[in-house]
């Protein structure tokens, strides 16, 4: 069983997946390059930072262009292809031109500029659209991160935070009455 149907079974029903497997089949027939895509464009750096910060992403490939440079243009397809690829990856895309904001708050300078996320930090960034090298990037992200054993419940954004924060105040009282 492939990585896709273990992530589809774990996310979606049996029954779902079935036909998603099914659909899934008959478009890598036709060509992978056809499938409908899954990456998700913005136009502005708060949305995509809150849909990021909402779906908390395990792995996540933000993707950065400008629409009149013809080496985004090129990448686009080969991006929406990974997307299709990688499905334990959320891809998302941000238009530099509509957004002059977003390209200050990712400190990005060239397009396009792909930036590999694991459980919200940036582990990897590339300027550039050398698509072998992003896949390599992204394919030793996902070892590193199945290579570490986590303590329970530290995989994930919410529990590590909680757990943080009680262990912070706890200190800090404690820190204050010594202090008094």
């Amino acid at each position: 069983m492939c990585i896709r149907d273990r992530y589809q079974r774990r996310v979606h029903g049996e029954s779902e997946v079935k036909e998603q497997s099914s659909m899934f089949n008959r478009f890598l027939r036709r060509g992978l390059s056809q499938l409908p895509h899954r990456v998700k464009s913005f136009d502005n750096y708060k949305d995509m930072k809150a849909y990021v910060d909402t779906t908390k992403p395990i792995f996540s490939c933000m993707y950065f262009s400008a629409a009149w440079n013809p080496m985004c243009i090129d990448a686009e397809k080969h991006v929406r292809d990974l997307s299709n690829r990688y499905i334990q990856y959320t891809f998302t895309h941000l238009d530099c031109d509509k957004d002059v904001l977003g390209r200050r708050f990712y400190s990005i300078k060239t397009e396009p500029t792909f930036i590999v996320c694991c459980l919200g930090h940036e582990m990897v960034r590339q300027v550039g659209s050398d698509l072998p090298n992003l896949e390599e990037k992204i394919n030793r992200v996902y070892e590193f991160y199945k290579s570490i054993e986590f303590p329970k419940g530290t995989n994930v954004y919410e529990p590590y935070e909680a757990n943080f924060m009680r262990e912070y105040n706890a200190l800090l009282r404690e820190w204050e009455q010594w202090v008094r």
